[in-house]
């Protein structure tokens, strides 16, 4: 029996996929590919502040499926690992992978003021494209720079 296997059965989990500001878009294509794949198993799901927390049953998978995430979604992406036990019989360091996918507050089109000035988001991506609505300039903008105009307060 596949590794995965096993453990979908035993309902533990291997990794947390951690979606912040999630679109219905975004969590409906993570449930259809995985379904898709049927290399891992999505144990169970929490809902958490500001998002969803999805429980995997493969570490490998979890990595894989994070850089698909960051390639049709524009957004934020960070993984990390934590040390959670020892294994009993190889006495190997056994980790949880943690990926965090961060869709950005803002969106294209979007209207905001900033220094004095109003801009309109013209596209997201690995910069921001801005553009003055008084002088018609665009200028491209780190994502930092246009969050903190839409911090939640």
């Amino acid at each position: 029996m596949a590794q995965h296997t096993q453990n979908r059965k035993a309902g533990n989990f291997q990794g947390i996929l951690q979606l912040r500001n999630p679109t219905k878009e975004l969590i409906e294509w993570v449930q259809k590919t995985v379904a898709k794949d049927n290399k891992a198993a999505i144990t169970f799901t929490t809902p958490v502040t500001g998002g969803v927390d999805m429980y995997f049953s493969s570490q490998k998978y979890l990595r894989a499926l994070g850089k698909r995430i960051a390639e049709n979604f524009k957004g934020e992406l960070k993984s990390s690992r934590k040390l959670w036990t020892l294994d009993r019989v190889t006495s190997k360091e056994v980790y949880r992978v943690y990926v965090m996918f961060k869709l950005p507050s803002f969106k294209r089109g979007l209207a905001f003021s900033a220094d004095g000035e109003k801009y309109k988001i013209i596209r997201v991506g690995k910069f921001v494209q801005v553009q003055n609505l008084k002088s018609g300039e665009k200028e491209d903008w780190k994502s930092d720079r246009v969050k903190k105009y839409f911090m939640k307060e």
